[in-house]
């Protein structure tokens, strides 16, 4: 299954959130130790982690992009719902003009 880059990050900060030790958070994240590594730098670098005697701690930052990737993921589910309908009914309208040949 394809995750955007979004979605990695937000696995990775709430895996954090319940535990902060590296190993549990590449368990519940999925990721190997190689990619993670490359994630929990990036993220403590942009100060949504923060790390103090090898554990992984989420930030005030890390809680709001957790709060609006929450907000934005719902956003998107709708967006999906909505397309789906659209394109639903863009197949109903092209049947009926078919069956009227």
């Amino acid at each position: 299954m394809y995750r955007s880059r979004l979605q990695i990050i937000a696995n990775i900060l709430l895996a954090a959130e319940k535990s902060p030790l590296k190993t549990h958070i590449m368990f519940q994240s999925c990721l190997n130790i190689r990619t993670l590594n490359r994630y929990l730098d990036e993220l403590v670098e942009a100060g949504l982690l923060g790390l103090k005697s090898s554990s992984y701690f989420l930030t005030q930052k890390g809680r709001s992009f957790l709060d609006r990737f929450e907000e934005y993921s719902e956003c998107r589910r709708q967006l999906e719902e909505r397309f789906r309908q659209v394109s639903s009914e863009k197949a109903t309208l092209e049947s009926i003009l078919s069956n009227a040949k």
